[in-house]
């Protein structure tokens, strides 16, 4: 027989409405989000984050433009900047440079004065050396905190084009084939993916020596075709001498900025050692 029956709180309906009796079922659905945020212990099941921590590694290191942190309404369509403190300051910044290979703490919380309630997206974009009211073009790197259920998620950032509703991810794909001919250095790219928004491809020759890269030349921004497609013909006076160098590279650049940097899409094997006879002739 029943002895006692005690109801620490009462259950809700799917509407939010209190139901009488603590052994009623729970609702297995929510139909008005909005008031369930409002009863006791909504909140707390459907919480904005106070703190987002961003850990970024292998940044290029920019010096004459700036990284900043953007919040994204996918409602509104609106962006917020976003300063952030970054590696050991305390002190918010709009924008900020990356060291280049090591890890990089990126922290938003109060001190970064919004609400993150209000905003669903997080994105990384390169800009002068001040922010706008909207991001540039360069909004390369993103991903989703606050879910149209608005539940939280967390996980790595997407790079890529950005965009709320079919964002493309960038992966390494493709291949490459180099040939020498005459005075010149063909390079074949078959089904390269299009490169990150606010990047593109742009080729070296590179003395590469173990893991390092002794010399290089900047040479073409190269384009791929709707599938991938594209080639790259380099003419030995662009290079100085092809002996001098090794290794064709193609990385990803960010646009208006010349930097060899470490997002190596497109790497040859070491050609003086392959061709070693054919340079030997020269």
């Amino acid at each position: 027989p029943l002895v006692v029956r005690a109801q620490m709180g009462p259950d809700i309906d799917a509407n939010g409405n209190a139901i009488n009796n603590s052994f009623a079922p729970l609702p297995t659905t929510i139909t008005d989000v909005s008031k369930f945020k409002t009863l006791p212990g909504g909140a707390n099941a459907l919480a904005a984050p106070g703190t987002i921590r961003l850990s970024l590694s292998g940044l290029p290191k920019l010096t004459t433009r700036r990284y900043a942190v953007w919040l994204f309404n996918r409602t509104s369509k609106a962006f917020k900047s976003a300063p952030a403190k970054v590696g050991t300051s305390t002190t918010p910044a709009a924008t900020f440079d990356s060291p280049g290979e090591a890890a990089l703490s990126v922290v938003l919380d109060d001190a970064s004065n919004v609400d993150f309630a209000k905003w669903t997206h997080l994105l990384v974009s390169i800009e002068g050396t001040t922010v706008g009211a909207n991001p540039s073009a360069s909004k390369f790197l993103f991903s989703e905190y606050l879910a149209a259920d608005q539940s939280l998620k967390a996980g790595a950032l997407t790079l890529g084009k950005f965009d709320a509703t079919a964002p493309r991810a960038f992966q390494l794909a493709g291949t490459g084939l180099g040939s020498f001919f005459r005075d010149s250095l063909l390079v074949d790219l078959k089904r390269v993916p299009a490169p990150p928004e606010g990047f593109h491809y742009q080729s070296f020759l590179a003395k590469v020596v173990g893991p390092n890269v002794t010399a290089s030349v900047r040479l073409h921004t190269v384009t791929v075709d709707e599938i991938g497609n594209g080639t790259d013909r380099i003419a030995e006076a662009e290079a100085g001498a092809f002996v001098d160098f090794n290794t064709y590279m193609l990385v990803l650049e960010p646009d208006n900025l010349n930097l060899l940097t470490k997002a190596r899409v497109q790497v040859s094997e070491n050609y003086g050692d392959k061709f070693k006879a054919f340079f030997a002739k020269q």
